[in-house]
Formats: structure tokens, sequence, C-alpha cells
């Protein structure tokens, strides 16, 4: 994770590109 964006905040950020959502909220990222 060290070439990824760091964040140090409890934030969830949804993003939606055509039929898959990404979910990332507190250092954990979710793809489906």
């Amino acid at each position: 994770m060290s070439n990824e964006l760091t964040m140090h905040a409890t934030t969830i950020v949804t993003v939606r590109k055509g039929n898959k959502v990404v979910i990332a909220g507190d250092g954990q990222v979710s793809l489906g």
C-alpha cells in the first residue's frame, strides 16, 4: 500500500463507474 494514496481520516468514498462500484472507507477498499 506504499504506492497508494494515504488518508488519515475516517472517510467513506463511493465511486460508480458503469456497472462497477468501488467503496473505500477507513483504509479499506472494496470492489464490486
